[in-house]
């Protein structure tokens, strides 16, 4: 019974049907089982099979919002140049600034795939016509800004989860693969919603009418310049 409520927490299986103190399961739930311990007996770790499995924690249905498990393929230098169709030599520049640090296992170095979604959002960034140096720039300083909460991160985890004696190595690795999605999202919409904020402050002190106009209309309400607010 403890594995059926661990995976009804995880959000693969749904909820049993209660009368009163009484739990049923039927055949879908036994269904949903069989396929999970197919899966598992495959390698796949429960945040995949939950991503192909398409269901969400019932705690988090409100938000609406599937978070899809971390990628944990890894790839040389010349596969990332291949899929990225970035010459080694500014793979080599990006890992010479620190923008992509492989991880070396024995004398071969390895990226992993989000080193090749960061490799494809610079050349899609550099096309619309940002110079390399700023976006280097600001690649730089967010590396440096961020060790300090990456190691709090990697301590938070360790002390309240990998050594916790209540999980199996399996548990761990599942809750790993959860919250590093989770924590990811948290990151990435923090930044996103602070982006936009400013990028806002800035064009509601500067900007022309008829860029107040146009945002105005993709934001749903009427911006005036602060200048003109008095």
């Amino acid at each position: 019974m403890d594995t059926i409520r661990y995976y009804q927490h995880f959000g693969l299986l749904p909820p049993p049907i209660r009368n009163g103190r009484v739990a049923f399961y039927g055949p879908d739930h036994l269904d949903v089982l069989r396929r999970i311990s197919e899966l598992k007996e495959r390698g796949w770790s429960l945040a995949a099979i939950k991503s192909e499995h398409g269901r969400i924690r019932p705690d988090r249905a409100s938000n609406g919002v599937e978070i899809p498990p971390s990628p944990v393929r890894l790839l040389t230098r010349s596969e990332l140049a291949e899929e990225t169709e970035l010459p080694e030599a500014i793979l080599l520049s990006l890992v010479a600034d620190r923008i992509l640090e492989p991880t070396v296992i024995g004398s071969a170095e390895y990226f992993s795939e989000f080193d090749l979604f960061c490799a494809k959002a610079a050349l899609e960034l550099l096309r619309t016509g940002l110079p390399l140096a700023g976006l280097m720039e600001i690649s730089k300083r967010y590396k440096s800004s961020i060790n300090g909460v990456l190691e709090l991160a990697v301590g938070i985890f360790d002390v309240y989860i990998r050594r916790n004696q209540n999980l199996s190595d399996q548990q761990v690795l599942d809750m790993f693969d959860e919250l590093f999605a989770a924590s990811s999202a948290l990151v990435v919409n923090h930044f996103r919603s602070e982006l936009l904020r400013r990028s806002l402050e800035a064009v509601l002190t500067t900007g022309s009418p008829a860029e107040l106009d146009l945002i105005s209309k993709r934001v749903g309400i009427t911006l005036q310049k602060l200048s003109d607010l008095g």
